[in-house]
């Protein structure tokens, strides 16, 4: 089982306000999440049964926080945590 996921933050990403994986990824992300439909997301911002996109490749974790970022910070670390997606900036 994949420990820890890197995902780059976009331009895309930042300005609408999700996690956005790419499709060389889906692998890695699909073994982490498993095949659920909706996650909790906790660490750099607490959001509860967040939709998980499968089409789309993404998670939206909102705007006010994607664009609050600062501009050091290059990609989103994903771990698994219990129930929970943990998510930290980087």
């Amino acid at each position: 089982m994949t420990k820890l996921v890197e995902i780059p933050i976009t331009e895309r990403a930042r300005r609408y306000g999700y996690l956005i994986w790419r499709k060389k990824q889906d692998g890695e992300v699909r073994a982490l999440l498993g095949e659920v439909g909706c996650v909790a997301i906790c660490g750099a911002v607490e959001q509860q049964a967040k939709r998980v996109d499968w089409k789309q490749r993404r998670i939206s974790v909102t705007y006010s926080f994607t664009r609050g970022l600062p501009g050091s910070a290059s990609k989103f670390l994903l771990q698994r945590a219990r129930q929970k997606i943990a998510l930290t900036v980087a």
